[in-house]
Order: structure tokens, then sequence, then C-alpha cells
């Protein structure tokens, strides 16, 4: 088949960009393995502006006329846009199907000829957000339950239906890459890149892009209170942080890629960790296995809302055990104790679980063992396939409306929310409930409850109708039944 390709991130010949230019690398490979055609189009940039062939069958076109960095791809010229929708359309009428990873491009309808596959990569980025809720296609991929129940609960009001066309295909682990690499010395190659470093007794790693949802700032803070309850004991950690690829194109000096850094190192002075904490150049993907080797511990403890993080896993992978934040995807993908979960912005409990993880043993195999059976390299690009090449085009979804909240409806806790043993934790509020009452409220709520069965435990429609309104609760059809195809 010819499967055309759209994405908005860069597709580079070596380095990646981030955790979903990963797969839809791995992706494009394996397609073009098994015998596809395909021909990815993807954004120019000063660093990445010829085509080349990524892998037997493969042609990477950074032909996008976009803003190079992100966010804000869209950021540009309105010629540009028609330049877009022409290279598109001209691509997706020669191709079997058409694949828009994450979501990004807006316009769904460009060949109605053509069966349309589309993925939401993340489910927050505005503009993954305007793709998804324009979403009326054939058939929707996402990473993991926890953002397909996202999604199936953002979609409850007004398009319920797309839970019918909506797969779950959990991002792959490929474990012949990301193995445990202890070398008696480090490849000169990733030597150079990380220069020289801090001596430590234990290293702390936070391979995450400048986001400072991320964590970054988290990192240092957790960095500075694991070195000062290990100093009694004469031990010493540092803190790697590498410089994201996008570093050296974007060219606005107060951008977050370029002031993330300086604000980290800043703080951490301020905590006097300052000799502790070393940011180096970018990992390219092949060296990432050792990266992830060297360390004793790496750090996923932001609060951004992850789709699906595939730090953690290649972290565990590599044989280093990962401290996560119950935050979005995190909260769900890994089970302890394959990974030490704390509540976002816990600073004591995230320091106890780092030196646990620096001084316990770490059951890798078994690991490894959980990661291949549940996050399955093989099965993730097999599941794409077929969908891809069995994709055909379907009438579009049509909207409805549910009416407003009354006392017959019913509701549930929203798949973004959940209880961190602090309060209810709210991804999309980055922010967590304390009111004992709303608590309460939530809690009835796990489960599918009809409104009449809250009001008769006291609570009134109005406490009802504003959760819904904060997001913390969602409404369902009429016989309090989400469709689940996942």
């Amino acid at each position: 088949m010819k499967i055309c390709i759209f994405s908005v991130g860069p597709v580079f010949p070596n380095h990646v960009h981030g955790g979903s230019q990963k797969i839809l690398r791995e992706l494009a490979i394996h397609l073009g393995s098994v015998g596809h055609e395909v021909r990815v189009l993807c954004t120019r940039r000063p660093d990445n502006q010829m085509p080349f062939e990524l892998a037997s069958n493969v042609e990477i076109l950074p032909t996008l006329r976009l803003k190079p960095t992100y966010p804000e791809p869209y950021y540009t010229a309105p010629h540009n846009i028609s330049h877009l929708i022409s290279e598109v359309t001209r691509n997706v009428e020669n191709s079997d199907v058409f694949y828009i990873h994450d979501a990004e491009l807006p316009f769904h309808d460009l060949n109605c000829r053509t069966p349309t596959v589309v993925s939401f990569r993340d489910f927050v980025y505005p503009d993954t957000l305007v793709g998804a809720f324009g979403f009326r296609r054939d058939e929707l991929i996402l990473s993991c339950k926890y953002v397909a129940s996202c999604v199936r609960d953002a979609f409850a009001q007004i398009l319920p239906d797309i839970m019918s066309r909506t797969h779950v295909v959990p991002n792959g682990i490929n474990l012949s890459h990301f193995r445990p690499i202890r070398l008696g010395k480090m490849n000169s190659e990733l030597a150079a890149l990380l220069g020289e470093l801090p001596p430590a007794d234990y290293t702390l790693l936070c391979p995450h892009r400048p986001d400072r949802r991320k964590g970054i700032l988290e990192c240092v803070a957790i960095a500075a209170e694991v070195q000062r309850r290990l100093s009694s004991q004469g031990k010493t950690i540092r803190l790697l942080i590498p410089r994201w690829i996008d570093s050296t194109v974007a060219t606005e000096s107060l951008h977050e890629y370029q002031s993330i850094y300086s604000e980290a190192l800043s703080s951490a002075e301020n905590l006097g960790i300052a000799e502790r904490v070393h940011v180096h150049d970018w990992v390219p993907y092949a060296l990432m296995p050792e990266y992830l080797s060297l360390g004793d511990v790496t750090l996923s403890v932001g609060n951004f809302v992850e789709a699906f993080g595939n730090v953690h896993l290649e972290s565990v992978a590599c044989g280093t055990p990962a401290v996560v934040s119950m935050v979005a995807a995190h909260a769900y993908n890994l089970p302890e104790p394959i990974v030490r979960k704390v509540a976002y912005g816990d600073i004591p409990a995230s320091a106890h679980a780092v030196i646990r993880s620096c001084i316990e043993s770490f059951d890798f195999n078994s690991a490894r063992t959980y990661l291949a059976k549940n996050f399955s390299f093989p099965a993730m690009l097999a599941g794409y396939e077929r969908i891809l090449t069995s994709s055909t085009v379907k009438s579009p979804l049509k909207l409805r409306n549910l009416d407003s909240v009354n006392s017959h409806g019913w509701v549930r806790l929203a798949a973004w929310c959940r209880h961190d043993g602090h309060g209810i934790y709210n991804d999309y509020a980055y922010d967590r409930i304390s009111q004992t009452r709303r608590i309460n409220l939530a809690l009835a709520a796990r489960q599918a409850v009809r409104v009449s069965c809250l009001e008769n435990s006291g609570f009134s429609l109005a406490e009802i109708a504003r959760e819904i309104d904060d997001g913390v609760l969602v409404q369902l059809n009429h016989d309090g039944q989400a469709m689940e195809h996942f």
C-alpha cells in the first residue's frame, strides 16, 4: 500500500525529537520493511530541510512551512498554510491511506475518498485538541486506556459515537534496543555529549523536553532534598539534564527552551547544589540505552498530562528504576513496585522514593517481562499496520448534545481526576481539590451514579453542576453507560 503520513513534529535521520516522534519513526520503518511505500510529510527546519530516505521504502519530506519549533506550529504566514493544504492534498490523492500523527492537521477532509486514520499522541496541547475535536473521520488510535478514557469523557456530551471508531494500541517498548548496558568505560560519543560529569555516588536522570510541566524544577528540588539526606552518610548525587535539540533553532531568547535551563541552574544554586546539576547536549536515540543505564534512578515527576509517557518504561527496560508522579498516564501504566509513585509536588516523599530506588535492588528482569507482555513492540507495530491497511471510508460522525444535568441523569468522576492521598488531583486543572465536601462528592461518583442518588446523599443539583463545569464530574448518556471499545 501507499501510505501518506502527516506530522507537525520533525523526523530526523539520527535524532529523535521526543516520545511521539520515536513512535512515528519506528512505525514508518516497520511499514517500509514489510513492503509498504511510506511518505512522511513533516515540518521544514533550518537543521532539517532536505528530503531523505529514513529506511527502505520510507521517504521523509520536510516540506511543511510551519513554525519550526513547538508550540504554536501554525504561527506562520497564511500562504504557508495554503502551501500545506496543497502539498498534503496532492500526496493524499496518490495514496491508499492517510495517517495524521497527533491530530495536528485541522483539515481532516482534504480528501474524502481516501481512508483517514488519526492518532492523538497527546491530549493536552492546543493544536492537538483543535484537531481532536474536529475528528469525524474513519479510525482513531490512542496509546493507552487512560487517554482513551479521557477522550470518552471529553466527548461524552457531544460525540459519544467516537468510541466506536477508537482503538487502543499501547506504545511498544523495543526491548532489543532498550536494554541494560553496563560498560566499564563510557562510549566515547556519549562521553563527548555529556562532557565532564561531577563525581557522585548516585546519578539521577531527568531526560525530558524543556516544558516546565515535565518536572525539571521539581527534579532539582528533589535532588537537593536527596543530597541533604545523604550528606550525613558522606554520599553525593548528581542530576543530569539534557538540553533539548530545539534549543539550537529556537530564535526567541525568552522562550522556555532558552530560559528553563538557566532557571533550573539558578534554583540549584539557591538550594546549594549547583555543583550537583549538570546540563548536557541532547542524546541521540542510538545512545539512549547506555544513557539510561548510567542512572541509578530516572525521574518523571512533573504534572504534564501525559497521554502515555515513554521515559519511565524505557528506563526500567534498561535496568534503571523510575520514580513517577501520580499524574495522567503515569498514574496507571506501570504498577508498583516496577515504578515508585508519589503525589505530584510531594518533595519529601519523592526524595524518600529516590533514595530507596538508589539503595535497594531492582528486579529489572521481572520489569522487562512485564513490559514484553503489556507493551509489546511487535504488537504495537502490527496493531498500527492492521488498522491502517484495513481502514475504509466511513460516514462522518455527527454531533449531538446531552440535555443539561438533571435528577434523572448519570454522572461519573472524570478520567483525569483521582484521589492521590492528598485530595482529588485534576490533571487538566494542574491542581488538587482539598475541600472535604468536594472530595466526598467526587468519591461518591467514582463509579457511574444517577444524579438523584447523589441528591439523596445530600448533594445539591447546583453542586453537581458546578463539578461538571469544573471538569471534575462528567455527564453520561441516559442509562449511565459509556461506549467503551478499548
